[in-house]
């Protein structure tokens, strides 16, 4: 996608919209040039890193280890980030979730790196967009042990169910109810089949 504007638009104001837009999205934004450095961010990521750290961007900044060890980046992965970048080996888009703690509390930041280019296709920086997304991990977490808390306790008396058919099939000898026995028996194990 490439941002298009109207040619009456004087630079000014076309700063003063993408600014708006930028500062308008929930998603965080820190722009990084070729040597690593924070050059830029956005509202909502200023106000996620001043939350984490207590501070506030010296003149419009945020320290670029400071903020990109908060978004979840050891120097090293940085480092190669930025060397890649500069090789041109550009990174594919990818979303990764990672945590980080905060007061003894895991969050987690979902993450991706975007390059930006120059009109002439110059390779002039990195974009780093991340959101906190500890509330839907914690709630997917919390699906996967109430699932997994619902298939254990639904197996014993399945299975005593499944037990229970099994054992009264050979004693009866009407065929109504050997035919309810049978399905009885084939719907259990379908139970059987879908919760071990």
């Amino acid at each position: 996608m490439q941002l298009a504007s109207h040619k009456s638009l004087d630079n000014e104001t076309k700063t003063e919209w993408l600014t708006a837009v930028l500062n308008s999205t929930t998603d965080g934004f820190v722009i990084l040039d070729l040597n690593g450095s924070v050059k830029m961010s956005n509202q909502p990521a200023d106000n996620f890193l001043a939350t984490m750290t207590g501070a506030e961007p010296v003149n419009g900044v945020f320290d670029t280890q400071q903020a990109i060890s908060i978004i979840g980046y050891k120097p090293v992965e940085l480092i190669k980030l930025i060397t890649n970048i500069r090789r041109g080996n550009i990174p594919e888009e990818s979303k990764q979730v990672v945590p980080m703690e905060e007061d003894g509390k895991i969050r987690y930041l979902e993450r991706c790196e975007k390059v930006l280019k120059s009109d002439d296709g110059e390779v002039s920086g990195v974009m780093i967009i991340f959101r906190d997304v500890t509330e839907q991990v914690e709630r997917e977490e919390w699906q996967r042990e109430f699932t997994s808390m619902v298939v254990h306790d639904l197996k014993n008396p399945v299975s005593a169910i499944y037990t229970g058919f099994e054992w009264m099939a050979p004693m009866i000898d009407n065929p109504d109810a050997e035919m309810i026995i049978n399905n009885g028996q084939r719907t259990t194990q379908q139970l059987l089949d879908m919760i071990v």
